[in-house]
């Protein structure tokens, strides 16, 4: 018995419960029903899922997350088994090596179910932690013979995604930290230093300066207008993270300027390097396709990744399923048109990926080419306003006493 939870149309969510006697047999019926699977787990697994997710969600090892255990984990043991040692002495070693326990307990059960008889790929599809795409590749390999190369090239691809998103990130960190310092720097402003100084020039008497006033007025009405701002701020964020991953939510991003692209040629890079991968590794079109709709980050991608899936298994060729997906660029579309001509498809999807990552590393560098100047310009000219208003009154009052 399979716990699985499937789509019908955008945005609706079903769950419920299918008897099958293996995964690919329960998503077979899953897709009987009409639905399009986006989770299958056994049911016998679900305390064991429930953990699974905890852990998935936690760094369990200083600087190490989830993702970097699994491509850890999966570099190991294809360098030990192409040592020529055995699956389940090769599993020990890396049961040894595993940076955290929570890792250990899940090549611990990989290994039992190996020495009990279970194939490799069936003990991996049993835990939560791996996606369908890694337990595809997995299969694939054990059904050519090429284990060791699979789960090399699983490696590599894991590793190369992880490092594409961390770049995306670490190009927001100054950003951030060059906002976060400004909105600080402003607060101490606001609350303690300029009351301070407004008690010194309303003491020196005087008509003031315009931006003096402006300024007198903004601290002492910041209370209300500060907890304004928060609450907006609070808002917003509880919505944001309460949409995350919502079909509505996805498709609102896509409606931003420039971002929007950024987020459309990402998970583009996304979908094709990985059907790609998947299907130069030997794995069916169809059961690539399952696979990579199920592991995309985007609710609106992930949506037309299985109606491109359902049309593919209604007969109809690919790039004609994936040419009715507006949300897929033109480029990809012509590039997949390419592919099925030449008989050279998991190439040139290849191609396809480098060419996305690519427009994102651009993109993300023009970004910040105009973030980092055009934040620093903003800080600096709020600053010098500030300290403007401030000193107006003085050179002022310096002025008439010299007078």
């Amino acid at each position: 018995m399979f716990c699985y939870k499937a789509r019908k149309t955008p945005g609706s969510l079903v769950s419920g419960k299918v008897e099958a006697s293996n995964p690919d047999l329960a998503a077979s019926r899953i897709w009987d029903m009409g639905y399009v699977p986006v989770e299958i787990i056994p049911e016998t697994r679900k305390k064991e899922c429930l953990r699974a997710r905890f852990f998935k969600n936690t760094v369990t090892f200083p600087g190490i997350g989830l993702k970097a255990q699994v491509i850890d984990m999966t570099g190991h043991l294809a360098d030990i088994l192409d040592s020529g040692v055995p699956m389940a002495r090769a599993l020990c070693f890396v049961e040894d090596q595993a940076h955290s326990s929570g890792m250990r307990e899940v090549v611990k059960s990989i290994r039992e179910a190996v020495v009990k008889g279970s194939a490799f790929s069936d003990a991996v599809a049993a835990s939560p932690l791996f996606s369908p795409v890694y337990i595809s590749l997995i299969r694939a390999g054990e059904s050519s013979g090429c284990l060791k190369e699979a789960l090399r090239h699983l490696a590599e691809h894991m590793e190369h995604e992880k490092n594409m998103m961390a770049r995306v990130r670490a190009s927001l960190v100054y950003p951030l930290i060059v906002l976060c310092t400004s909105c600080l720097t402003f607060a101490v402003l606001l609350i303690w230093v300029i009351p301070r100084v407004t008690a010194l020039t309303e003491d020196m008497g005087g008509h003031l300066p315009w931006a003096t006033r402006f300024l007198i007025a903004a601290s002492r009405s910041f209370p209300v207008w500060g907890s304004l701002f928060l609450i907006i701020f609070v808002s917003a964020f509880v919505v944001l993270k309460r949409t995350r991953g919502t079909f509505r939510g996805d498709h609102w991003k896509f409606r931003i300027p420039v971002w929007g692209q950024f987020i459309r040629h990402a998970q583009s890079s996304c979908f094709a390097g990985t059907l790609g991968a998947l299907l130069e590794n030997g794995v069916d079109l169809m059961t690539a396709l399952r696979s990579v709709s199920s592991v995309m980050d985007n609710a609106v991608l992930r949506e037309a990744a299985c109606r491109v899936s359902q049309k593919v298994g209604e007969g109809m060729s690919l790039h004609k399923a994936i040419s009715q997906q507006n949300i897929f660029p033109d480029f990809l579309k012509d590039m997949v048109a390419v592919g099925e001509e030449t008989g050279r498809l998991h190439e040139v999807l290849g191609q396809a990926a480098v060419y996305y990552e690519k427009k994102v590393d651009q993109m993300r560098q023009g970004l910040l080419a105009f973030l980092e100047p055009g934040l620093i310009l903003v800080m600096g000219s709020a600053v010098g306003f500030i300290v403007l208003a401030l000193l107006m009154p003085i050179f002022r009052m310096n002025s008439l006493i010299g007078f």
